[in-house]
């Protein structure tokens, strides 16, 4: 049969009244409303950080990075004019390898959580429980004279470089799970990265100078009280967002075998309307087949589809794409007049501008791949032949596809930026007609 998104977002077109492809002259494309000046500079600035979620991320970021420049930089300058030995030095200096290997225990921090500070918010708890132990370690190595105590001065600077870097992990799952339309995940990245190298200039730099007119231990003294003010603050800023995992809604309350009870009913009530929407496709043997003949594949390929698609006993509503921008109209228009079993012919791109459509539906969604690389289609394991996709519509089980998600637009297959995107946008569609998946290389070398 087909491949049942029950997940599904990509490119494509067509004329929903007929098979031929259109004569008339092009849409008029609509008109973009004028986009207002985009502020600069310290507008810029003011402008992100007016939003609550920014500004908290700022905070989170100075909290981030004070204690890094204090561990692994300042913390050596002490015990250098102290006179400690720098083979002693160089043994402390592997607190670091906390930063290295914090993804040991990031699945831990993830998904347990705390007993009573829990309450605070999934994130929260653990952040608030790390800046509290940052604060009280700072605070208690300010006590400690190095030079007599070595062996308990490395014990404590080694737990505060552990929940330092436990700390990290929160925060970056805070700033992913906080990330919006309005505070997407790039801006937030930003903002962190501007507070944490201003805690790294107060937690290097200002400290050294700090040092020049007091006590070493006075200078650790303060920053303990900064990261207790920021401990304060962390309390006051909002939890991060629930989720829910797949199909599965989390209920509270519930103990571990009802969730497990539930997940296992969950599952067979997709099982029991799997096969139902498999029957009654099966039964009413109608399809609707949208191609994007501006993909590769897809112009020289779609009359023989349509064809070998019929002689397989379909009923089809087909529709030749070429003009992208009408994809989603036409995808709509059949889904509005109910049509459980939709054919999409293209590549990669086509498959993803449509499949936010086919997201958590009963809809099923058939895979033509004719496009240039075709990975979600090698991903599925469905034949990039046209005889062997064909022969998996007709035949093939419908099963659950599990897509990807960004800032509410669902993607199938896979998302990049940089390098990749770029090859993307850059290689031309006739060349990519000509040459295949080789059409990428001219693309890579400008």
């Amino acid at each position: 049969m087909a491949a049942d998104m029950a997940h599904p977002a990509g490119s494509g077109s067509g004329d929903p009244r007929g098979d031929a492809l259109p004569d008339a002259a092009p849409d008029a494309a609509p008109q973009e409303a004028e986009k207002p000046a985009r502020p600069r500079g310290l507008a810029l600035l003011r402008a992100a950080l007016a939003n609550r979620t920014s500004a908290c991320m700022l905070g989170y970021g100075f909290s981030s990075g004070l204690p890094f420049a204090l561990l692994i930089g300042t913390l050596n300058a002490w015990l250098g004019e102290v006179g400690v030995k720098l083979s002693t030095i160089g043994v402390l200096s592997w607190i670091g390898l906390c930063y290295s290997f914090m993804f040991l225990w990031a699945p831990l921090v993830d998904r347990l959580p705390l007993p009573v500070l829990g309450r605070l918010g999934r994130r929260k708890g653990w952040i608030v429980l790390c800046q509290g132990v940052l604060a009280g370690g700072l605070f208690t190595l300010s006590l400690i004279d190095p030079t007599r105590g070595i062996g308990i001065f490395a014990l404590v600077a080694f737990v505060c470089a552990f929940a330092s870097s436990t700390q990290d992990i929160a925060i970056n799952a805070w700033r992913i799970d906080m990330a919006d339309e309005q505070t997407p995940v790039e801006l937030l990245s930003a903002i962190y990265q501007f507070g944490y190298r201003t805690a790294s200039i107060v937690g290097g730099a200002f400290a050294l100078f700090m040092a020049g007119r007091m006590s070493w231990p006075q200078v650790f003294m303060v920053m303990a009280m900064l990261i207790a003010w920021q401990t304060v603050n962390a309390v006051r800023r909002p939890n991060s967002k629930k989720f829910t995992r797949g199909f599965l809604v989390v209920t509270p309350g519930l103990t571990i075998r009802d969730h497990n009870a539930q997940a296992l009913a969950q599952l067979r009530d997709r099982k029991l309307e799997k096969a139902a929407l498999e029957e009654e496709i099966k039964a009413t043997r109608r399809a609707v087949l949208v191609v994007n003949t501006l993909s590769r594949r897809g112009a020289y390929t779609y009359s023989e589809a349509k064809r070998q698609l019929k002689k397989a006993g379909l009923m089809l509503d087909a529709f030749p794409v070429r003009r992208p921008e009408r994809m989603h109209e036409i995808v709509l228009d059949a889904i509005a007049q109910g049509h459980k079993f939709l054919i999409i012919g293209g590549g990669d791109g086509t498959i993803s501008s449509v499949v936010d459509h086919f997201a958590y539906t009963r809809l099923v969604f058939g895979v033509l791949p004719l496009g240039t690389a075709n990975s979600f289609a090698c991903t599925l394991g469905i034949p990039l032949n046209l005889a062997g996709a064909i022969d998996v519509l007709i035949n093939g089980k419908v099963a659950d596809v599990d897509l990807g998600k960004i800032n509410d637009d669902y993607f199938a297959n896979g998302s990049s930026i940089g390098m990749p995107a770029v090859v993307g946008r850059a290689t031309p569609h006739a060349l990519k007609k000509w040459l295949g998946r080789a059409a990428y290389c001219p693309s890579c070398g400008e």
